[in-house]
């Protein structure tokens, strides 16, 4: 009974077929549990050589080489790397408001353009609700969340763009589109500013294409974490 109820409760919230690893540690408990402990051991020992085997283990173990691999070659890139005193964002929005909350609680000054001013509306507004989560759970003040909104500048213009460090692209997930918004800005920018791309499903080397200088300006970033995926 104590086994069915916990298949219930955990099966919810992770399908085995997505999930294998849940599955197999209540198995192998179940299998074990009137045991020796040497014998327990051996369905443990089982149970994870199974689990080690699936398609789900080996993506993970990839996941994992791969943010090791990902961190070690940006300390390596950091050491010639400039300071950024100024970001943007290209599109509002919710993901364009995202962005511009994570560089705003950083400390750092961004700029958040669209061509409508209902999506900088938006776009503010997602980031109020975020600065203003944290101010529930205690983490920032009320002041302090409104000198955090202060640093994100909406616009519909391209004017203030010249000093600018770093430019995020987070415009509509079409191909077209963002390889004319990045052509545009980057004749807007100075030479050693990072054009990147929250792109998610686009071939970052396709989009560098419509680039002047893509081997030194183009990255792929996570909205979320600002971690460089490749370039």
């Amino acid at each position: 009974m104590a086994f069915n109820s916990a298949k219930g409760a955990i099966f919810a919230k992770a399908n085995p077929k997505q999930y294998p690893a849940p599955a197999l540690a209540i198995e192998a408990i179940e299998k074990h549990v009137n045991l020796p402990r040497d014998k327990a051991i051996e369905v443990e020992a089982a149970g994870f050589a199974k689990a080690a085997k699936t398609p789900q283990a080996e993506s993970l173990v990839g996941l994992f080489l791969n943010d090791q691999l990902v961190k070690k070659l940006a300390k390596q890139h950091s050491k010639q790397a400039h300071d950024i005193n100024e970001a943007a964002v290209l599109g509002a929005g919710i993901m364009g408001g995202g962005i511009a909350y994570q560089a705003a609680s950083k400390g750092l000054p961004i700029i958040m353009k669209d061509i409508k001013s209902e999506q900088l509306d938006l776009g503010m507004g997602e980031a109020s609700k975020l600065l203003g989560k944290m101010v529930e759970r205690g983490k920032m003040t009320p002041a302090k969340m409104g000198e955090t909104l202060s640093r994100i500048r909406p616009t519909l213009n391209y004017g203030d763009f010249a000093e600018t460090d770093i430019v995020i692209e987070a415009v509509v997930e079409n191909p077209n589109v963002k390889r004319a918004v990045l052509k545009e800005v980057e004749g807007l920018v100075k030479d050693d500013c990072i054009l990147a791309s929250n792109t998610s499903t686009i071939s970052i080397t396709f989009l560098a294409e419509a680039l002047e200088r893509p081997e030194t300006s183009l990255v792929c970033i996570s909205s979320t974490q600002y971690t460089v995926c490749h370039w």
